[in-house]
């Protein structure tokens, strides 16, 4: 991808509570096929808490020369709120989705992302996003969102897809 011009990312999936020897023993991996453009870190579990990112954001930045994001999960209702204090911390790459869509307890809300990032200067921007009907009609469908199922998951490092399953049955 890297030789055909693209740019190339690359996510650290279930990045919290590894040990700094894990990610050093990564980065030199990642670093040495030259082809990574933006390494993210992803909160998998939604269990991250600001000082954990701060510590994440500390490895990254002592291992990795190139662009950093963040990948957050709403478990905890802690998405934006990371991915804010991201921002805040020198990252460059952020993503949300429409009405938070994902697995589980689903991801940032991309509207509420828009509007802290540009203020209300864009409540129209993120109201477009919400008249978005399909998506209205997928979260009613496949129920996703964060719940206290989730958040219990999140606080014992359990990970989304064991309580889908749960719900599910």
């Amino acid at each position: 991808l890297k030789k055909k011009g693209y740019i190339v990312g690359f996510n650290l999936m279930q990045s919290a509570g590894k040990p700094l020897a894990i990610f050093t023993e990564i980065l030199a991996i990642i670093n040495s096929w030259r082809a990574v453009d933006v390494l993210y870190f992803a909160d998998s579990l939604g269990n991250m808490t600001k000082d954990e990112v701060k510590r994440i954001l500390s490895i990254l930045k002592s291992n990795w020369s190139g662009e950093i994001g963040i990948h957050a999960h709403d478990n905890m209702e802690c998405a934006l709120e990371n991915t804010m204090y991201s921002l805040e911390q020198g990252v460059s790459w952020v993503d949300g989705t429409v009405l938070g869509m994902g697995r589980g307890a689903g991801n940032v809300k991309i509207e509420n992302l828009i509007l802290s990032i540009k203020g209300n200067c864009s409540a129209c921007d993120a109201l477009n996003l919400l008249s978005l009907n399909e998506f209205k009609k997928l979260k009613c469908k496949y129920n996703w969102g964060s719940n206290i199922y989730y958040y219990i998951a999140a606080k014992n490092g359990m990970h989304p897809t064991y309580i889908q399953t749960l719900m599910s049955d």
